[in-house]
């Protein structure tokens, strides 16, 4: 049976190296990270945040013996395996299967002679000058105690990523908690970590004078009994003296920390981005990683109770499926400012009904279906939550729902709006959803 052989393509000859070029060509390296598993007739490689199977020929595991050779750390090595390349059928083959490779992302050029580091090398689109800008980061720690577990390891987390950091001595910051800040080429960033043996969590990289006051404020909100929806006049619980954090913890925290900061640094897209869809800018709210020590686990919460910036001021939501997301982050069980609206035991016929905790009790709301009637209730309990002694304001999804949740309000309490000229009844009355939302 004859072995199917990839399908040849032309292979652009490079352009002779003139007197002005500096310094041997890139090379074109694997990236750290990735593993290769050969198939009967194909390869399967996976590296960070990708993953490609190829397939179709039983000469693929043998090309690529020749090609990873070839990328290789040694350049040497690639020069012995030249000599069973001579077949242009097999030469045209490994053209092809590089660029498989380089549309997956799973390869990058970088400069001979060097060595490529692991990371950013396994994300970053240069890996060259993303290591230098963390080079250039000089991020400095501040830690209530700097001979802690994690000052230690925050310190070791980041030496290790190719930064130099400095450790300084801050009172302000809470036990168990940790500042990190370091320079960008568009200016400082900073974020908040917190560790302790029961959990702790990471703020999303931000400017470096709202840090503090963040973690502050994250710290406040996981801490049991701190909800909106708790009832006015509850007692809340003293904090939580925890002991010791173990190792495990400790560089989970640590490694994830500095591994958010750098990334900002350098330019790589934020860990948090490829999580969750309701923890990205889409929501407009940033992420904060939580982590608890028992059960072990770590994710992505969005945090919409941090302040307003200009580039998380989002759009109105272009459907009722975008505005539903918001309301998820917005109800988030760990760092949301609302109650989840559910339809728990509550009977759905003839209407869908759903309810939620306020700060003025429970809340039931209705509609023809369930997402509608999760928006209804949301936008209810953000009208509860703002209101003062000026009024109870109008909350919508889009400006036009608010006009009408309004224009429904002032009907419901016998206040019609009254206009000379208007419409007159058997006008507005003849059109179809008029008369649905009228009735």
């Amino acid at each position: 049976m004859p072995v199917p052989v990839p399908v040849p393509v032309p292979v652009p000859v490079p352009e002779a190296p003139t007197a002005s070029m500096a310094g041997p060509p890139p090379r074109l390296r694997l990236r750290p990270g990735v593993a290769v598993t050969p198939l009967a007739a194909g390869l399967h490689l996976r590296g960070r945040g990708a993953a490609v199977t190829l397939e179709g020929s039983r000469a693929l595991p043998f090309l690529w013996k020749l090609l990873s050779a070839r990328l290789a750390a040694d350049p040497v090595a690639g020069t012995a395996e030249s000599t069973e390349t001579a077949d242009p059928r097999v030469e045209a083959a490994l053209t092809t299967l590089t660029a498989r490779l380089r549309e997956h992302d799973l390869l990058v050029e970088h400069p001979d002679g060097a060595e490529l580091p692991p990371w950013p090398g396994s994300s970053a689109a240069d890996p060259v000058r993303a290591a230098e800008a963390i080079r250039a980061a000089r991020p400095v720690i501040a830690t209530p105690h700097p001979h802690s577990p994690l000052a230690r390891g925050l310190a070791r987390a980041l030496n290790d990523a190719g930064a130099s950091p400095r450790l300084t001595v801050d009172g302000r910051l809470a036990v168990g908690q940790a500042v990190i800040t370091a320079d960008t080429p568009s200016g400082a960033v900073a974020l908040a970590v917190s560790c302790d043996a029961d959990g702790g969590f990471v703020t999303e990289p931000g400017p470096p004078g709202q840090a503090r006051s963040e973690a502050d404020a994250v710290a406040a909100r996981l801490r049991p009994g701190t909800q909106p929806w708790t009832p006015p006049g509850s007692p809340l619980p003293a904090p939580h003296q925890a002991s010791t954090p173990s190792g495990t913890h400790v560089s989970l925290l640590a490694g994830a920390a500095a591994g958010r900061l750098l990334a900002a640094v350098a330019g790589l897209p934020d860990p948090a981005a490829q999580e969750n869809a309701s923890t990205s800018a889409a929501t407009g709210h940033p992420a904060v990683l939580i982590a608890r020590a028992e059960p072990p686990e770590a994710t992505y919460h969005p945090w919409a109770g941090a302040p307003r910036t200009a580039r998380r001021r989002p759009l109105a939501p272009r459907d009722l499926a975008e505005a539903l997301r918001r309301i998820t982050a917005l109800t988030d069980p760990r760092l949301g400012v609302l109650d989840a609206p559910l339809p728990g035991n509550l009977p759905q016929l003839p209407a869908s009904l759903v309810s939620c905790r306020t700060g003025a009790g429970p809340l039931v709301a209705g509609a023809g279906r369930a997402d509608q009637a999760r928006l209804e209730a949301a936008c209810h309990a953000a009208e509860l939550a703002l209101a003062d002694a000026s009024g109870t304001p109008v909350v919508g999804a889009t400006p036009g729902h608010a006009h009408g949740r309004a224009l429904r309000r002032a009907l419901l309490h016998g206040a019609a709006p009254t206009a000379s000229g208007g419409i007159a009844d058997d006008v507005w009355n003849s059109h179809p959803q008029a008369r649905h939302w009228w009735t």
